[in-house]
């Protein structure tokens, strides 16, 4: 039982210091984070260039860096 507790530690230790590959970063990464909130998981993700596009069910975001600014349409 002591085993199990132990791994159950270091797993959620590992867990809330590591970071998702797939989270938003750069400086759109605070308005994709927000969009994500508020929409929810999109049903689709888009990467071309310094542009990412998410697709929901009710709305499409765009969300372009340029340099350390960021430039978003919902529609």
């Amino acid at each position: 039982m002591r085993v199990v507790m132990v791994l159950a530690a270091v797993l959620f230790a590992a867990a809330c210091s590591g970071t998702d590959p797939d989270s938003p970063s750069g400086p759109c990464a605070q308005d994709e984070q927000a969009a994500l909130s508020l929409y929810g998981p999109p049903l689709g993700v888009s990467t071309n260039g310094n542009t990412t596009t998410y697709t929901w069910a009710s709305a499409v975001g765009t969300f372009t860096a340029t340099g350390s600014s960021c430039s978003e349409s919902i529609t």
